[in-house]
């Protein structure tokens, strides 16, 4: 995989979505000058769009080891929006040594509804996904600002169309791993007060199966909220690798 590094400590590790790549980090970054930020690019995605996606068990065995090659202690804070969380679950799951805390953000608990006709779509979709039509339409479900959607447009369509049919196939059927909820590795899972009922009504559900967790829910927020409020975004990055207190812009949820 190619890998983005940058900065000084500590090392925080930033895992993008599906058909995004390590530049949607660009604007959460910014913000983040001082810290030492790994930004790979995903199999199937941007400068690694030539490497096959193959599962997510097995990508996350070869960020266990890339965070070992390239983290002070072998370890780091995972920061993961909708694909990088699944992504940051399985690594927790598989290699907990690994991670020093996880922020995770867009993901559900619990397989998607309606598997058979999200395949369908997903198929359907595929001969498509590199239109501009598509690609701006995916934009703005997602509230990609004006100002990074022809970056959006041409980066997305360096993607693979065989990483897209298997994540989509694998993110369908997606359970949170019990191992990975009740490991002590401190936990935040984040949705955007916008996203699917299923990923807001999942924080309750990972307070009621997990050990060492917090569970918020952001103001005004779509799913892709790193984009459409990166400063919040990396300011409650900041307070959670920290310890500090996080932004008053997340409100925490209580287990059901």
């Amino acid at each position: 995989m190619h890998v983005n590094n940058s900065g000084g400590e500590p090392t925080i590790v930033f895992l993008h979505g599906a058909n995004a790549g390590a530049w949607m980090w660009n604007p959460v970054l910014d913000h983040m000058p001082d810290v030492h930020s790994l930004c790979p690019d995903l199999p199937g995605h941007g400068r690694s769009a030539t490497e096959d996606w193959t599962t997510l068990e097995e990508i996350a065995d070869d960020l266990a080891t890339l965070l070992r090659d390239r983290c002070a202690r072998g370890r780091a804070h995972i920061v993961g929006l909708s694909l990088g969380a699944y992504l940051g679950l399985v690594l927790i799951d598989r290699h907990p040594e690994v991670v020093e805390s996880a922020f995770l953000s867009g993901v559900p608990s619990k397989p998607l509804p309606n598997p058979r006709l999200m395949r369908t779509l997903g198929y359907l979709m595929v001969p498509f996904i590199h239109t501009k039509a598509l690609l701006q339409m995916n934009a703005r479900a997602l509230r990609i600002p004006e100002s990074q959607m022809i970056d959006y447009v041409t980066r997305s369509r360096e993607n693979s169309r065989q990483a897209f049919l298997k994540i989509n196939a694998q993110a369908i059927g997606f359970t949170a791993p019990n191992r990975a909820l009740q490991t002590p590795v401190r936990k935040l899972f984040v949705a955007g007060s916008r996203e699917h009922p299923l990923i807001r009504t999942s924080l309750a559900d990972f307070l009621n199966r997990s050990e060492r967790v917090e569970c918020y829910e952001v103001e005004n927020a779509g799913h892709a909220w790193s984009s459409e409020h990166s400063e919040l975004f990396a300011a409650a990055v900041d307070a959670w690798t920290t310890g500090q207190e996080l932004p008053p812009q997340l409100v925490p949820i209580s287990a059901a």
